[in-house]
């Protein structure tokens, strides 16, 4: 989170102390990046954001708008002129309560909000909420609960603030079912759960972990292909993207793995969605001297076939 306090002082030395860890160990060719690309990929265009979503955390393209939300605000989804940055529309979910939204995702007839942001550890409240797109359309709000917990946590115990591996910011639905792609902040890697994505109380099932060495803060799937894009940063805070192509029903690891560098040094890459074909919206977040910002960027070149 954006904080120009004593804890962003301390989650920087933390980076800094992991890069230096991470650097001197040798890696085995296991936990390298196969195929990655040398050259940095650059936006196609970037505009600012405005203040109001400082610290966006989930993107999602319905009727045409682009949809940006904020973990700091009140529950309300903001619909973001791509050619401005400025905010044109808002949609109020009123009686919703969120103690750490972190990503937005959708399928035909919902949109889901993805309350599960524990960078403490000690969260037993994790959910998704579900909003239904036909009852929003016309002024009204129709939500239900998807409660969940991992399968293989155990330890509930409250942490120093970025002193786990059960935090969560990406949230991709597909088909049946929503995966979790975690945040772990002491493996840098991530975590892949899945559960159904109908109301009740889950144990999330893990199926697959990666070293991506870095922090993941969102997942994206090309409709009607076998090609995910997960976004995240390094410990020195260098964003870059993960291709994930070819991979076998839902173990989204056993395919071609691809890291992608970014050319934006210090930012914070927080959503994707896709705007038309291999183009993608991408946001980031307030950091230091940078404002949020939306970019564009096209991933066709980089893509297979």
């Amino acid at each position: 989170m954006y904080q120009l306090n004593t804890l962003f002082f301390k989650w920087l030395l933390f980076f800094y102390i992991g890069f230096l860890i991470t650097g001197c160990k040798n890696k085995t060719e296991e936990e390298k990046l196969a195929d990655s690309h040398t050259t940095a990929i650059k936006p196609l265009s970037s505009v600012t954001l405005g203040s109001e979503l400082n610290e966006n955390s989930g993107s999602i393209v319905w009727n045409d708008t682009l949809w940006l939300q904020s973990d700091s605000s009140e529950p309300v989804l903001y619909g973001v002129d791509p050619l401005t940055g400025r905010v044109i529309k808002k949609k109020k979910i009123p009686g919703l309560k969120m103690q750490d939204w972190e990503s937005v995702a959708q399928d035909e007839d919902y949109i889901y909000l993805g309350d599960f942001g524990n960078n403490s550890n000690y969260r037993k409240n994790l959910r998704i909420f579900r909003l239904e797109k036909e009852a929003l359309e016309h002024g009204a709000v129709k939500l239900d609960t998807i409660k969940f917990r991992y399968e293989d946590q155990v330890d509930y115990s409250y942490n120093e603030v970025f002193q786990t591996d059960y935090d969560c910011e990406s949230m991709l639905v597909n088909e049946d079912h929503i995966y979790l792609f975690t945040k772990q902040w002491i493996s840098k890697g991530t975590a892949v759960y899945v559960m159904p994505k109908k109301p009740g109380d889950y144990n999330a099932e893990k199926i697959s972990e990666y070293p991506v060495e870095g922090l993941i803060t969102e997942a994206f799937k090309f409709p009607d292909e076998q090609t995910v894009i997960l976004t995240g940063y390094s410990n020195l805070m260098h964003p870059f993207f993960i291709l994930l192509e070819g991979f076998d029903g839902n173990h989204f690891f056993s395919g071609k793995i691809r890291k992608i560098e970014v050319d934006l040094l210090f930012n914070q890459i927080e959503t994707i969605c896709q705007m038309h074909a291999y183009k993608c919206y991408v946001t980031s977040e307030k950091f230091l001297y940078r404002d949020p910002e939306l970019h564009v960027y096209d991933f066709e070149s980089y893509i297979s076939n």
